[in-house]
């Protein structure tokens, strides 16, 4: 997966940039929400030439939640957008998520609560290691909920990112990949 990587003296911007095909997937929602919404304008059409609203709009409303149902998860996919913002002066990361123009989800951490950058193995245990992840992580003690930052299909990928990330930000970075998960207390 390809990430950005922004330094400006004291603030820093790590962006996940989506492949096409992620993109492309999205038309999987939208061609058949545009489908139905052509001929929800042609029903609304029909009704304003003299049509009967009283018995048509129950009718509508329904096809109108129909492709509203459809069309929102499609919306999503196509304009959804991650990124991690760190300002090393003030101490504050914003992990923000957002879709489109309208939907923006900020959450805001303090970057004391983080003491290093881990690099781990995204695997499942049915799955096998050639189709594993490894996700570059900013991480605290045992009570921090991680940050993700980026994750990338090789190792040395992980690798390297991660020990960027962690002297721009004076953490030591830990390649935790194959070793065993800790058990939960």
């Amino acid at each position: 997966m390809a990430i950005s990587l922004v330094q400006d003296g004291a603030t820093m911007g790590v962006e996940w940039l989506r492949p096409l095909a992620a993109r492309l997937a999205s038309l999987i929602f939208l061609a058949p929400a545009l489908y139905l919404g052509h001929f929800l304008v042609l029903g609304v059409q029909q009704d304003l030439s003299g049509g009967n609203w009283r018995s048509d709009l129950p009718g509508l409303l329904v096809f109108l939640f129909i492709t509203l149902a459809i069309a929102i998860p499609g919306y999503i996919l196509a304009t959804f957008r991650y990124f991690v913002d760190i300002d090393k002066t003030s101490g504050a990361i914003t992990v923000s998520r957002r879709f489109g123009p309208l939907l923006h989800l900020r959450f805001k951490r303090k970057l004391s609560e983080f003491s290093f950058v881990s690099i781990v193995r995204d695997l499942n245990q049915d799955e096998k290691k050639q189709s594993s992840w490894f996700a570059v992580n900013l991480c605290g003690g045992k009570t921090t909920k991680p940050i993700e930052l980026a994750s990338f299909r090789q190792r040395t990928e992980a690798n390297g990112f991660g020990e960027k990330v962690g002297a721009a930000l004076a953490l030591k970075a830990t390649d935790f990949a194959d070793t065993e998960p800790d058990e939960d207390e």
